[in-house]
């Protein structure tokens, strides 16, 4: 329960930032949260379960804590006073292409929740579908 409350209150978060619930500052909230709920607790979270012997949940949370903590640097690098990282458009096909090679990895993970149950099929899909407009959306 902890490695999917870490990310979706971490993905929860970053959605009221990006659908302009929230002032933009809330950013560095996100930033923080990114980094310890999203990004090491998932991390904690993985090595533990590798130590119950779940490859599966170990290379979901794995991956899904390292994503958070790479989300966590690109925006602190961007945030950088003087940093030229947000003034180029040119990063757009970067981000783009990142976002949908995280939407073929969970595409993968949702192949093979098939033979799981079918809430965590749901998940997966809906997930990848994230990702795909994500990516989607930055290469515009």
């Amino acid at each position: 329960p902890l490695g999917l409350f870490a990310f979706g209150i971490t993905t929860a978060i970053l959605m009221y930032v990006d659908m302009g619930w929230v002032n933009t500052n809330a950013q560095y909230t996100v930033c923080g949260t990114a980094m310890f709920l999203g990004g090491l607790c998932q991390i904690l979270v993985a090595i533990f379960e590798i130590l119950k012997g779940s490859s599966f949940s170990f290379a979901v949370f794995g991956c899904y804590g390292s994503f958070w903590l790479g989300w966590a640097l690109v925006y602190l690098e961007s945030a950088r006073f003087g940093s030229d990282f947000h003034k180029f458009s040119a990063y757009g096909p970067g981000i783009a292409s990142s976002f949908g090679t995280w939407g073929v990895l969970t595409s993968c993970f949702f192949i093979i929740t098939c033979r799981k149950n079918r809430c965590l099929m749901i998940v997966f899909l809906l997930l990848a579908l994230t990702f795909y407009i994500l990516a989607a959306a930055k290469a515009t």
